[in-house]
């Protein structure tokens, strides 16, 4: 049996969804935005894009209780 080189990935995910053979994972799925946000803290210096991971971490969270933090009261905490 040969597998043929030029199958989409979208009708082979339907096929597989419709006969219940599919397992969704979330954590296997990028957003285009956070890819954006990946590729962009990449590029930072190390020590800046770990405190930008923490404050998108903290304003998601704050973000779910209703309150986002900005990144200027956020480095206040820190410091």
């Amino acid at each position: 049996m040969s597998l043929d080189t030029h199958l989409a990935a979208k009708p082979v995910c339907q096929f597989l969804r419709a006969r219940g053979l599919l397992v969704h994972d979330p954590g296997l799925h990028c957003g285009r935005d956070q890819a954006w946000i990946d590729r962009t803290l990449h590029v930072l210096p190390r020590f800046v894009a770990d405190k930008v991971r923490v404050w998108i971490r903290e304003g998601r969270g704050c973000r779910a209780a209703g309150a986002v933090e900005d990144l200027e009261m956020l480095l206040r905490r820190w410091n």
